[in-house]
């Protein structure tokens, strides 16, 4: 994955006229403007707390349109100790993250984005993967065929929450957290 410098600031007439914002799960088509192969865009406000990173086998457009957002990713072509990138997309910014790219969201409050996806092709898997918060390990991943992100996400998370033997990394016995822990 090739990391920006920062992130882009689109003009607001294409913003205006492209999306119309709808409730977060919603599966209307994007207008004319996008391929028609970008059925999905949710509109996405904050505060969130995961601790999951999020792999789409597909490219995700990011807008966002009110306030800043946090979008944590894992740069695989990087070396170890070194892959972990913060990617901040302020207000009238946006970024195209490629596919196959682990990425967790961080929303604040009172912010709100727009999220653009494609079409899951048949067969792909969407997958939900934790890191141990310790050494930086993969620690468990859950995968399926993406219908209903926002159900889906949530039922995998809530799995990870209740299995104690799911949250321990294998390589430094740490147990990861459910949710990001205030910084010191």
């Amino acid at each position: 994955m090739a990391t920006p410098v920062r992130s882009l600031r689109p003009a607001a007439r294409l913003i205006q006229t492209a999306t119309r914002p709808v409730p977060r799960t919603c599966g209307a088509r994007p207008q004319r403007y996008f391929s028609h192969s970008i059925p999905r865009k949710q509109l996405v406000g904050g505060p969130n707390e995961r601790t999951d990173y999020h792999i789409n086998e597909t490219a995700e457009w990011f807008y966002q349109h009110k306030g800043s957002m946090l979008l944590k990713v894992v740069d695989q072509a990087l070396p170890a100790g070194q892959q972990f990138k913060d990617i901040h997309i302020n207000e009238g910014d946006m970024f195209l993250l490629p596919p196959n790219t682990p990425h967790n969201p961080v929303r604040f409050k009172d912010t709100v984005g727009i999220v653009l996806e494609q079409k899951r092709p048949e067969g792909s898997l969407d997958r939900l993967r934790w890191y141990c918060q310790n050494c930086g390990d993969k620690v468990h991943e859950a995968a399926f065929h993406c219908t209903d992100l926002g159900t889906q996400i949530k039922d995998a998370v809530n799995a990870f929450k209740a299995d104690t033997a799911k949250r321990t990394c294998k390589n430094c016995g740490s147990i990861c957290d459910t949710a990001p822990q205030p910084k010191a």
